[in-house]
């Protein structure tokens, strides 16, 4: 059997991501409207990016209104740090040491990075909880695809992946 040594664990948050500032805004919706998981348009992938950057230029303004409503940036990442330290706090008196990372599907910080920084600091085994309570397939599907496909540089690291959390049944 595993000691702790050889499966530290680690938790990394997953979600959407928004952006930090009114002049990010055009930056994340490319970046959404790149997904192949929200958007599939007929053709392959060969007109995905052109039309990501047609939509973000035309949404730009609107939205960009929108978040000034709200204070000029999305709330999500001060939400996700809150919830991370929670976490921390609770957890880490039980099972020391314990990290929580965040890692936002298209926005910073990325989901790359949070593993990066995961596996840095030696963890080898790590839950992708995500922030959406039910499994989507544009949500929580297209960011366990991304996990996946990060994950492919990252051979060492053992995977756990919570579908959702709607219910405790």
């Amino acid at each position: 059997m595993a000691t702790f040594e050889s499966d530290k664990t680690c938790v990394i948050l997953l979600g959407m991501g928004g952006p930090d500032s009114l002049d990010d805004i055009k930056q994340f919706l490319f970046n959404i409207f790149s997904d192949r998981e929200i958007i599939r348009l007929p053709g392959g992938s060969l007109f995905q990016k052109p039309f990501a950057k047609l939509i973000s230029r035309l949404r730009y303004k609107k939205v960009q209104h929108n978040y000034s409503l709200i204070g000029g940036s999305s709330p999500l990442l001060n939400w996700t740090h809150s919830q991370k330290d929670h976490l921390e706090f609770i957890i880490s008196p039980i099972h020391s040491p314990f990290d929580v990372f965040i890692g936002m599907r298209y926005f910073n910080p990325t989901i790359e990075t949070a593993i990066e920084q995961a596996s840095l600091a030696e963890y080898n085994k790590i839950i992708f909880l995500p922030m959406y309570p039910q499994y989507c397939k544009a949500t929580t599907g297209s960011t366990f695809n991304e996990v996946s496909r990060v994950l492919k540089n990252y051979p060492h690291i053992k995977p756990i992946f919570i579908q959702d959390f709607h219910s405790n049944a």
